[in-house]
């Protein structure tokens, strides 16, 4: 009996281990073991790995990092007190931390032999020389020493690494995908949730202030805007959004998601109170995370995010990027409803009533001139009218009607296309009225025009299918001089 009781115990921890590891973050799990770390260390090419784990690999005679295949030219594992601190912190939460982790072993010096047999090549000095100083920066961070002139310091490096004239060759060590193996990303993602709790009121009564993973994103934290001279999250935010490139995004996101640290740039992008850098700063990261349908599906919860998103637009001079990131928020589509509640289609409509003049072919770039502002505002517009809210916020609204007219024709063939869509969807589902307005505003004459012109398949066939629609609605009401316009189109 004592026997099947000490076994069915052993099976009761086996079970409980294997929910942790299945729950933990990806980025808790060491890649060779594939469970939590208890001891992470970082060996010399960047990566971090269980202490255990990396050295058996070592004992077995492997001299290459397992996960980048890259020689280990220097045996030091180096604690990642970084992870450690994150992975203890989610522990606690689970009441398994203080049977879980170990004092840190100080890692053995490495043979001789390795170092004195392998000559650095010149590249591989200054990776090494970047890769040093990014942990030092990471641990000062995490030691609440100079946090925002190291954070600031860290922006530089991987700013420069992406944007300088003499790009860090692929072969190289990215000091981008080292700041997010050594844990960076979650120790960026830990001070912005710090942050929202330190200034802002608790969410849904919650007791220690904590925002709890997958609270819904509704709503701001009244005390937010109470926030310290020096605090250092416009430029955690600035590095994130360096950070989010290829697969780096998603685990970004992740963790921001489940530290609950995406609230807090939420807040960010929506307090009117902030100032403009760091709403901005906002703005481009969630436009970095919102690439992946996953983010677009939980940051459209929040009724905030697109009242705070739509606020900058209407106020901000540098619009571009907003409209980007409107467009990419609804393209999850129940986000359009949630959009047009908060006054998206008005706002798209003063874009456009604000559009110049078509850029002429002497002009370098459309972009003085707003073309692609205009050409995402129109997009952004059809995708908006999709939904029924859409439809009929657009058919209330005379000056959207009379923009979309407007642009069907000498704008540029993205706009051409998009009006002619957004006209076709507001015609076919809406009164008739909307049909006279179009007509009104001379969008017969537009569509012949369109017709003739140098468009897309597309845009000709939505020309088509509107021009149908005007004369079969004026030839039912018996309007011979409306319908005599269409004898010579061949309209089937």
């Amino acid at each position: 009996m004592e026997d099947e009781d000490e076994g069915g115990g052993e099976e009761d921890c086996e079970e409980q281990r294997q929910r942790q590891n299945q729950a933990a973050p990806a980025l808790f799990l060491c890649p060779i073991s594939l469970e939590i770390m208890r001891d992470p260390v970082i060996v010399c090419t960047g990566q971090t790995y269980d202490r255990p784990s990396i050295e058996k690999w070592i004992r077995d005679g492997h001299r290459s990092c397992p996960i980048t295949m890259l020689h280990l030219h220097d045996l030091t594992l180096i604690p990642n007190i970084i992870v450690r601190q994150l992975i203890e912190a989610w522990c606690s939460k689970e009441e398994s931390a203080s049977a879980m982790f170990a004092p840190s072993p100080p890692s053995p010096p490495p043979p001789p032999f390795l170092l004195a047999h392998h000559d650095f090549s010149p590249q591989e000095s200054l990776d090494l020389g970047r890769r040093e100083r990014v942990l030092g920066l990471l641990r000062r961070i995490a030691k609440g020493q100079d946090v925002r002139q190291s954070v600031a310091t860290l922006k530089s490096m991987a700013k420069e690494e992406l944007c300088g004239s003499s790009p860090t060759p692929p072969e190289a060590k990215k000091v981008c995908s080292c700041i997010v193996e050594a844990g960076g990303a979650l120790l960026m993602a830990s001070m912005l949730a710090d942050e929202l709790i330190q200034h802002g009121t608790a969410l849904h009564g919650s007791p220690d202030g904590f925002i709890q993973h997958g609270t819904a994103l509704h709503g701001a934290p009244d005390g937010f805007t109470a926030r310290h001279e020096d605090s250092p999250c416009e430029e955690i935010m600035s590095l994130l959004a360096l950070l989010c490139r290829g697969a780096s995004r998603e685990v970004i996101g992740a963790v921001l998601s489940e530290s609950g640290a995406l609230q807090c740039v939420v807040c960010h992008l929506g307090s009117a109170q902030i100032d403009l850098a760091s709403r901005m700063s906002a703005a481009v990261l969630l436009k970095r995370l919102l690439a992946t349908e996953e983010m677009r599906v939980e940051v459209g919860q929040s009724t905030q995010f697109f009242h705070g998103l739509l606020d900058l637009i209407d106020s901000s001079s540098s619009k571009k990027g907003l409209v980007k990131l409107l467009h990419l928020a609804c393209s999850h589509k129940p986000n359009r409803s949630t959009a047009v509640e908060e006054g998206a289609i008005q706002i798209l409509v003063n874009l456009l009533l604000a559009a110049s003049s078509p850029p002429s072919s002497s002009s370098s770039s459309g972009e003085d001139r707003g073309l692609e502002t205009t050409e995402r505002a129109l997009a952004t517009l059809e995708q908006l009218c999709t939904v029924e809210q859409g439809r009929r916020a657009v058919c209330e609204s005379t000056a959207a009607v009379h923009c979309a007219v407007r642009l069907l024709v000498g704008y540029s063939r993205p706009a051409t296309e998009h009006a002619t869509g957004l006209l076709l969807l507001v015609c076919q589902s809406g009164p008739v009225q909307v049909v006279q307005i179009a007509m009104r505003a001379g969008a017969r004459r537009q569509l012949l025009l369109l017709l003739q012109s140098d468009c897309t398949g597309r845009a000709k066939k939505r020309a088509l299918e509107l021009l149908k629609l005007f004369h079969a609605i004026f030839f039912v009401q018996g309007d011979e001089h409306a319908s005599s316009d269409f004898k010579n189109v061949d309209l089937y």
